[in-house]
């Protein structure tokens, strides 16, 4: 038999630190059709994923994060090549980064300076937040009162979002002697979006239902400290974990979060412009990145909109664009030499049956409806208002 021969890797074989979001891939020398491709983990134990297979492209996406500090083995194997020779194994290992330490928080290891009440009403207390120059939030914070208790419940929402982002994880999570700040881990690493706002929420339901606050401490307006802006306290009152809104005296109510900051010498990536395509149109995505060092790695994923597959390797992926219309949402970050990860950047297709109707939903571009209004005006240099 002849080993399956693999022209490039992602990420390279012996490589250290990969982020534990990693999507393997690698491009076979030649052709070859029934291959299958696993990943295993200590022991031999199989990781759960999906396989896309495109020509002489593969790529594996872990159902769940991989584990910190631990090596991984890729196994590429069977299959047969044109000429019907059955192709042996092959494999490469690489070991995942380290656990993050939780970073910075907003208001650090002080005590926080608001008083503590108990209104008898069930709470969600929540703190309107956005971010810059930061990799992850990996914990939402809480200040317990003298008295109080653990939350009921945590998480991060999106703003004008009733769905969670990330869960917070309480188990294990106990009130400190005489109140003090907790740690809630996140369930998933939030990677935020830029020029979005997020609200970390707690729900306080155990009596005595004691929780702090700190009147007009957004008074004058947001403040940025560590790369978290600080918005806005906001609450809502039921007994259920939800999206709070609701904003009195400009409260603080001791809700915080732990946030990893992009290390010094980090590099950036760019998803490049925003693009149009009709139904069936091969696109480009095209990345760009700078470093003080070599970027090793670019990982592309698509956040949202028509599920569509990823083709390449390398800085640039291609896609063909689905047959129904829709925004379609990229992420790009890259990896250095030294195994940092720049900020996710964001690129955004729109797809329709012909361009203008694609053009017609980028965010942002006037909108025209071809070549004549409804009424029969030419609108060369008109544009449409909201309810076109």
């Amino acid at each position: 038999m002849t080993e399956i021969e693999m022209s490039a890797h992602i990420p390279a074989p012996g490589a250290n630190a990969v982020p534990v979001s990693v999507t393997v891939q690698t491009t076979l020398a030649t052709p070859v059709t029934g291959d299958t491709v696993t990943l295993t983990g200590p022991a031999g134990a199989v990781v759960a994923g999906t396989v896309i297979g495109a020509g002489t492209l593969r790529n594996f996406t872990p159902s769940a994060p991989l584990a910190y500090s631990t090596t991984y083995t890729v196994t590429v194997a069977g299959g047969q090549d044109d000429a019907g020779n059955v192709m042996s194994p092959a494999s490469w290992s690489f070991t995942t980064a380290p656990e993050p330490t939780p970073g910075v928080s907003f208001y650090g290891d002080d005590a926080f300076m608001g008083g503590a009440y108990d209104d008898g009403v069930d709470y969600s207390l929540g703190a309107r937040l956005s971010f810059s120059a930061v990799q992850a939030v990996t914990h939402i914070r809480w200040w317990v009162p003298a008295d109080g208790e653990v939350p009921a419940a945590a998480a991060i929402y999106g703003d004008n979002n009733d769905t969670p982002v990330s869960m917070g994880d309480l188990a294990g999570v106990v009130a400190p002697t005489g109140g003090g700040w907790v740690s809630i881990p996140l369930e998933a690493e939030l990677v935020p979006e830029p020029h979005r706002s997020y609200v970390a929420t707690v729900l306080i339901t155990t009596p005595l239902r004691r929780y702090p606050a700190l009147l007009e401490a957004f008074a004058a307006g947001p403040v940025t400290r560590h790369g978290i802006t600080y918005e806005t306290g906001v609450f809502a009152v039921g007994s259920t974990l939800a999206r709070p809104t609701q904003v009195y005296h400009s409260a603080s109510y001791g809700v915080d979060v732990f946030v990893r900051p992009v290390p010094a010498g980090a590099p950036t990536g760019e998803a490049g412009a925003q693009q149009t395509a009709v139904f069936g149109e091969t696109v480009t995505l095209h990345g760009t990145g700078s470093d003080d060092g070599t970027i090793t790695s670019w990982t592309w994923r698509q956040i949202s909109g028509p599920a569509v597959t990823l083709a390449s390797i390398g800085p640039s992926r291609t896609f063909t664009a689905p047959t129904v219309p829709g925004l379609l949402v990229f992420g790009l970050t890259v990896t250095d030499d030294d195994g940092n990860t720049s900020v996710e950047d964001e690129t955004v297709v729109a797809v329709h049956h012909n361009p203008t109707a694609a053009e017609n939903l980028l965010p942002g571009m006037p909108k025209r409806c071809g070549t004549w209004w409804a009424w029969g005006i030419p609108q060369s240099s008109a544009t449409v208002g909201p309810t076109a």
